[in-house]
């Protein structure tokens, strides 16, 4: 939306209606003109906004597509409104969600909050919260907005801090017929070489790392923390040597965040990709010292090359063919005392392994017959733990809202990786004030 703002200005010359109109009240005078005009169409395209999207609801619940011969509303959409597929369904999307968001449906009545905004903010916004997105995103561009809506959850509020998992960015191209049919065979390549079908972030993940490691191009993304370790990813083409993650240990050993760089950007780590990471590491040494140290190998690379090898170049998950994004994993966690023998050591693909520090994949026993199960990701028990570290931390003597951010940080950073209630209250009381001395 246009916001008000005053013009200061010298001695202008502008034309109005063929007439030459000179000094600074005949050009404000003007400008202020122009302004109301912007201003009252932008309230009369919300209002607008609002009145499609109650005469779509009514065309769904009467079907209206049917009578005129398509085979859905958004098709009808697509022929009769001049809507592209995608804004259709996102314009059915929000007259769906602001029938039960009042708050939301006035303020787009009244043009004080654009249909791009709500677009946004429908995403996350119950009838509880709903008032306090609207008022978070009041005066806010459109970019704002999207990145004060990234890495929420329906039902979150705009203080609640983002979950890294939750954060995607949009990448949209514009490409001739032949590369949109190279598009969909390398889709089915790379499907076929995973053995299960690829969202969208999985396949151009797969298909960024294929090319990196393809042509040993240059090309690293980095997790770091001030405080805490960073994930490097070289793309090599010696991937069966070296580690696919460089670690390096900064200030903090106690936060156990990673941030990742890539071409300039850095975004937050989940709790599994830092896991990830660290599994099948290089040690390159601490950052902010003066002192350059030696790279340090985790797993020696005649053991890796062992396990390549005996793991016949692929991901030994069951019934998974993927040869490529390949990790070293270990079976027994270093902090459990696991160690680099090959028998406690596994190739695993990305996704795999990501899945395995996720909490959704359950790997046993020793590298020659594993036991690998899949386990669904259980609310319940990250619902209770969430209980159970927050009476914790009010016993300890905290105060409830101290509580209450910490519990939701903590929710943030272990997202559905499977943790004890020990390892909860312990990341909890990182996010808790420290008591005065």
């Amino acid at each position: 939306m246009l916001l008000d703002q005053s013009v200061a200005t010298e001695t202008v010359w502008c034309c109005v209606d063929g007439e030459s109109v000179q000094g600074e009240n005949g050009y404000e005078a003007r400008c202020a003109q122009i302004h109301r005009r912007l201003k009252r169409i932008v309230k009369a395209r919300g209002a607008l906004d609002a009145q499609e999207a109650a005469a779509l609801r009514e065309a769904q619940q009467q079907r209206v597509w049917r009578h005129y011969g398509y085979a859905s509303l958004i098709e009808y959409m697509e022929i009769e409104m001049g809507y592209s597929p995608r804004v259709a369904i996102e314009r059915l999307r929000v007259a769906k969600a602001i029938e039960e968001l009042p708050v939301i449906a006035d303020a787009l009545t009244q043009g004080d909050l654009s249909f791009s905004a709500a677009k946004e903010i429908t995403r996350v916004a119950t009838p509880e919260t709903e008032q306090a997105w609207v008022e978070a995103v009041s005066e806010k561009n459109v970019r704002q907005v999207e990145e004060l809506v990234s890495g929420h959850a329906k039902g979150d509020t705009p203080e609640d801090p983002p979950d890294p998992k939750l954060r995607t960015r949009v990448l949209r191209y514009e490409v001739l017929e032949e590369t949109a049919a190279l598009e969909r065979q390398v889709r089915q390549v790379l499907e076929k070489r995973c053995g299960n079908r690829l969202d969208p972030n999985a396949f151009i993940s797969a298909l960024f790392r294929a090319a990196l490691e393809g042509d040993g191009a240059g090309g690293e993304t980095t997790a770091r923390h001030a405080g805490l370790e960073s994930a490097q990813v070289p793309a090599s083409a010696q991937a069966v040597v070296g580690a696919r993650y460089q670690i390096a240990v900064t200030t903090c050993r106690e936060c156990k965040r990673g941030w990742q760089d890539g071409s300039g950007t850095t975004v937050e780590m989940s709790p599994a990709a830092l896991d990830t990471a660290l599994c099948d590491a290089q040690h390159i040494g601490s950052l902010d010292g003066e002192d350059v140290d030696r790279a340090k190998q985790d797993i020696p690379p005649a053991v890796r090359r062992k396990v390549h090898r005996r793991d016949h170049g692929k991901c030994r998950v069951p019934d998974c063919r993927t040869a490529r994004n390949l990790d070293v994993h270990h079976i027994v966690p270093r902090e459990k005392g696991g160690g680099h023998d090959i028998e406690n050591l596994i190739t695993l693909c990305e996704s795999h392994h990501l899945a395995h520090h996720a909490g959704a994949l359950i790997i046993e026993g020793r590298a020659s017959s594993p036991t690998i199960v899949r386990r669904a990701h259980n609310a319940f028990t990250i619902a209770k733990h969430a209980i159970d570290a927050g009476r914790a931390l009010k016993e300890m003597g905290f105060d409830k809202h101290e509580v209450k951010i910490a519990i939701e940080k903590t929710r943030a950073h272990v997202g559905t990786t499977e943790q004890s209630l020990e390892q909860w209250i312990k990341i909890a009381l990182r996010y808790c004030p420290r008591p005065a001395s």
